[in-house]
């Protein structure tokens, strides 16, 4: 089994952005400087014979922050979107096979923004988009990527979670896309939501976590692990 890590670094300290798989590869992009890369063609416990390589891709996204990326099946890609590059909020698309970056121009595409989530709703074979923080406003619109296509659409669902950015958005385990939490400029929602595909539906289980933002999943064995890094401000929430 082989295992790849994406990868940028801000000297000592990297700031991680995003966590997501593909394929037999787990694919780690943080948000600063370079890009490298860690394989291995051993299994995942062998850890002693892991080790860092530098990725010199010729085309690849600039150094940027709080952008959303998934993994998106239908492509059998990793996707990209938006971010903060330091001097602007971004709307650039783009898209990595584990060698190669892309980037997509398409029209329409989602408005510049950062502190955005998507992912892959495996029923209806998208991704949602969802939320985010253009500089000015928090962000409430849905949009839909179709990785057979390569081209974005805005959804108009009749009911939608309130405008927030850093929500959480991760697959439920009928193959839809479930969001909780965010932050809406002034509080920080405990609702959940789940996409049907063409709307959202308000969920209402019996218990929920505390109200966070900036939160991030994954689905290992089985199990969903969460961790978030925002309930007040200067305030880390751990797994």
């Amino acid at each position: 089994m082989k295992y790849s890590y994406l990868a940028k670094f801000c000297g000592v300290a990297p700031l991680i952005t995003q966590v997501r798989y593909f394929s037999h590869r787990s694919i780690i992009f943080i948000g600063c400087c370079i890009a490298i890369v860690l394989g291995s063609s051993a299994p995942a416990a062998n850890l002693g014979s892991l080790g860092w390589v530098e990725l010199s891709a010729v085309n690849s996204p600039s150094s940027r922050s709080y952008f959303a990326m998934t993994y998106d099946p239908a492509s059998g890609k990793i996707v990209v979107f938006g971010g903060d590059d330091g001097t602007a909020f971004l709307n650039e698309t783009w898209t990595f096979d584990g060698t190669t970056w892309r980037q997509i121009v398409t029209q329409p595409s989602p408005p510049a923004r950062a502190n955005t989530q998507m992912v892959y709703d495996s029923v209806s074979h998208k991704v949602v988009l969802f939320g985010g923080f253009d500089g000015t406003n928090v962000l409430g619109d849905t949009w839909l990527w179709d990785g057979a296509t390569l081209q974005w659409t805005q959804a108009m669902p009749a009911h939608q979670p309130q405008a927030v950015d850093g929500p959480m958005l991760f697959p439920d385990p009928n193959g839809r896309v479930d969001l909780f939490g965010g932050f809406d400029g002034q509080f920080y929602p405990p609702t959940m939501w789940q996409w049907t595909g063409s709307d959202w539906t308000q969920l209402l289980p019996r218990t929920v976590l505390y109200s966070r933002c900036c939160s991030e999943s994954y689905h290992r064995g089985g199990c969903y692990v969460w961790w978030s890094w925002r309930l007040q401000p200067d305030q880390h929430l751990d797994v």
